[in-house]
């Protein structure tokens, strides 16, 4: 939650760009995920209060600034053993915690935040309507095809991340 806090104070105080270029870094790091997974991670184990902090809070601020927390919650989570159930379900719980503390956060930092989320209120039907036809496309197409489709969307939308930081200090 401290770090959600954090975050959401780097989105409203920071230009956009390097926000825009961590949303970026975290699409890459979840491309890359098979390859971390190779890393050593044992650290973890032999420090499971510090590295429970340092994941958390990194999560958070990634939560509340550029809306993508999953990457280290992931990282952290399968290094505990937990079954895909508790995962799912500890994925979730977090997911509710940060969005909740986000939302206020935002809610009663300043006017133009109130205003920027009663303006994305009507955006909410369309990201349902869409992540249910998501659902019935995924449920059509094989687990490979979804997954290769899925990256090489992934993969799109952080190249045009970073070609917008580009041309933006062209600017």
């Amino acid at each position: 939650m401290l770090g959600t806090l954090l975050g959401s104070h780097l989105l409203l105080t920071v230009r956009h760009e390097p926000l825009q270029l961590l949303l970026a870094a975290m699409i890459v790091v979840f491309l890359l995920q098979d390859r971390l997974r190779q890393l050593d991670w044992s650290w973890l184990t032999r420090k499971p209060q510090l590295a429970a902090f340092l994941f958390g809070l990194t999560a958070g601020v990634l939560s509340g600034a550029v809306n993508v927390a999953l990457p280290p919650l992931v990282i952290y989570l399968m290094t505990q053993g937990l079954t895909p159930l508790a995962m799912t379900q500890t994925l979730n719980l977090c997911f509710i915690a940060g969005k909740t503390v986000q939302a206020i956060a935002l809610g009663v930092s300043d006017a133009p935040s109130q205003q920027l989320l009663y303006a994305s209120l009507p955006l909410v039907p369309l990201a349902v309507v869409a992540v249910y036809a998501g659902m019935r496309l995924q449920s059509r197409i094989s687990t490979e095809t979804y997954n290769g489709l899925l990256r090489k969307a992934l993969g799109a939308i952080a190249a045009v991340l970073i070609l917008q930081v580009i041309w933006s200090i062209g600017d």
